[in-house]
């Protein structure tokens, strides 16, 4: 979920209260027939006594907590979280204070000895953080309309990638070069070779690039748009999109979450409409709309290597399994008490794990839909999760202003 689609799910989720300037008259209501009058009515209570019981309470409540780190520097929301590749143990993270910090997930909560770095620059929010492939750079993208990249050694910033009128939504890595893709609410998809920065193509879209992908080959470049298509771009030629999916047997609403398959054979999207659609991304047509979902699918991720399931997670709380044979749903994971937010597929076990807008983290069983680990910590919407290198650990992001660590029970 971004910063923006954050705030607007508080906002929607917040309680409405009666403004006193809308108040004309107030009145006394009589006392009920036969009950007594408030004796205590404008006499004011003892503080102390007022609050001693809420005190009380207070000290007998426990915060269940299950991590095993936890990063406290944020100010503000965290919305992005990402772990480098290989054995060194770095995390980056960055949110609504328009700051990232790349800290150690091996030095436990040793600040002092090994300082987080602090990677200031952006002048609102980070949307995301992702390193390159070879985990020797970690770009930042802002809805500030840049793209930062920093050398993870020296963590000195290394490129300003500039373009985009508007705020980015998404940026993604290409698989196996330091080229980085980043696409805009003002429509537009650019490409851009790092250090030294260059521009390399402009990808044009009529409305707001909601969600775009390399796919893993690298082959080719994957968006979701507005205007409620999916397109496929070849990366060295931007003069012309080389396929397309809409209309019949797909989203009626904007696309709004996007995965590939490992093979680059399929994508899955997610809509403002509930629906989850698979699209073949040689032939470009939609081979499946999944219905199930009945809000907004926030996001989605395909099963293990040559596996046939996929999965979807909601704000309606669900997390659901298709079958890609039958194009027809598998089973439901059923817990959370609000919407799903985040959700990805462990690398080498049959896992699902999702972040939630009910501060929870969970880890399921995608072959029998149980809930196998509960994940607690957060007090507030958990908007990111990422594993480590050996996917032992996941690492979130929260809107209390926490990235917490939690030990895999498996």
């Amino acid at each position: 979920m971004s910063a923006d689609r954050s705030e607007d799910y508080h906002s929607e989720n917040d309680e409405e209260f009666v403004d006193n300037q809308e108040v004309s008259q107030e009145y006394e209501l009589p006392a009920e027939k036969g009950e007594a009058p408030d004796e205590d009515l404008g006499q004011e209570e003892d503080p102390a006594e007022e609050g001693g019981d809420q005190d009380q309470e207070n000290d007998m409540v426990e915060l269940e907590d299950d991590s095993v780190q936890g990063f406290f520097l944020h100010e503000d929301s965290v919305y992005s979280v990402s772990v480098a590749p290989g054995a060194s143990g770095l995390v980056c993270s960055g949110g609504g204070d328009d700051r990232a910090y790349i800290w150690s997930l091996n030095h436990g909560d040793d600040n002092t000895t090994y300082p987080p770095a602090l990677l200031e620059g952006h002048t609102d929010s980070i949307i995301q953080t992702a390193f390159s492939y070879d985990g020797k750079y970690v770009a930042t993208a802002s809805l500030d309309a840049t793209v930062k990249i920093w050398d993870v050694e020296s963590t000195a910033l290394v490129d300003t990638l500039e373009g985009p009128g508007g705020g980015l939504e998404w940026i993604d890595w290409h698989p196996r070069g330091h080229v980085v893709l980043g696409g805009a609410e003002d429509g537009s998809c650019f490409l851009w070779k790092v250090a030294p920065a260059e521009m390399m193509g402009i990808f044009a879209h009529p409305q707001a690039v909601s969600c775009g992908k390399f796919t893993p080959n690298g082959k080719a470049i994957v968006t979701g748009c507005a205007d409620l298509s999916l397109r496929i771009w070849n990366p060295r030629d931007q003069s012309a999109c080389i396929g397309r999916v809409s209309g019949h047997n797909f989203h009626t609403e904007s696309i709004i979450s996007l995965a590939c398959k490992d093979d680059s054979s399929l994508a899955i999207t997610g809509g403002e409409d509930g629906l989850v659609c698979i699209s073949n991304l040689n032939s470009y047509k939609a081979v499946g709309a999944l219905r199930g979902h009945d809000k907004p699918v926030e996001t989605v991720t395909f099963g293990l290597p040559h596996s046939a399931y996929a999965a979807s997670g909601s704000l309606d709380g669900s997390v659901r399994v298709w079958d890609l044979n039958t194009m027809q749903q598998r089973l439901v994971c059923m817990g959370h008490k609000d919407g799903v937010i985040k959700l990805r597929h462990h690398p080498s076990a049959p896992l699902l794990i999702s972040a939630s807008a009910d501060h929870s983290v969970r880890v399921w069983d995608e072959r029998t839909g149980e809930c196998v680990q509960l994940m607690r910590g957060h007090q507030d919407l958990v908007a990111d999760i990422f594993f480590n290198a050996d996917s032992t650990k996941v690492v979130s992001a929260s809107d209390d202003k926490t990235s917490l660590v939690f030990k895999l029970n498996i």
